[in-house]
């Protein structure tokens, strides 16, 4: 009897030492991927704060684009009835409206994942080493300006030769893949 009192209480401890030690290991695995994965979302959310300083750096230059302005004081003066300038707060509203409907109509790049959303068309273009912007049937784009616009191709990089242009006022988002080929000797090939 003894013998066997002697074998329980050993299964007894030794379940209890091995559970903690079971324990231990694996919440040091649970911890150990929990900071894994707090670190790979503090990665994540680092890389969208660049591309957020990068879109908005980028959206700023756009800004610098020698888009056609609107009237000139002397006009808007003359519309107001008045022969004197003053900023009222009447034409800083009007202002404010004029520029967003400027942004408005310019093309400009977003990220990968806004491709295809708000409702926006896809379409997948190329653009070849001697400067073609080609459609998904391999068709020069001809009005570039008011498709992708004309500096769509400052987005390109070495490593970057996918970007994504979205152009509100037409409804489409373009994805560019830039290739390392000629357009016009692929057409004298066919």
């Amino acid at each position: 009897m003894r013998t066997f009192l002697a074998f329980t209480a050993g299964a007894i401890v030794g379940g209890l030492v091995a559970g903690y030690f079971v324990t231990k290991k694996y919440e040091t695995l649970v911890n150990e991927e929990i900071d894994s994965v707090k670190e790979a979302f503090k990665r994540r959310s680092e890389q969208k704060e660049e591309t957020s300083k990068e879109t908005k750096e980028e959206e700023s230059d756009k800004e610098m684009i020698d888009i056609p302005l609107g009237p000139t004081v002397e006009e808007i003066v003359t519309e107001y009835g008045g022969d004197r300038f003053e900023e009222t707060e009447e034409f800083k509203q009007k202002q404010k409206e004029e520029l967003e409907k400027r942004a408005a109509s310019v093309p400009y790049e977003i990220d990968s994942y806004d491709f295809g959303e708000e409702d926006h068309d896809t379409m997948f273009c190329t653009y070849y080493k001697d400067g073609y912007l080609v459609d998904d049937y391999d068709k020069p784009i001809d009005d570039i300006d008011e498709t992708v616009g004309v500096d769509f191709f400052r987005h390109f990089t070495d490593t970057k030769t996918t970007i994504y242009i979205r152009n509100d006022r037409l409804g489409i988002d373009y994805e560019i893949l830039k290739v390392n080929e000629n357009y016009t000797s692929e057409r004298v090939d066919e």
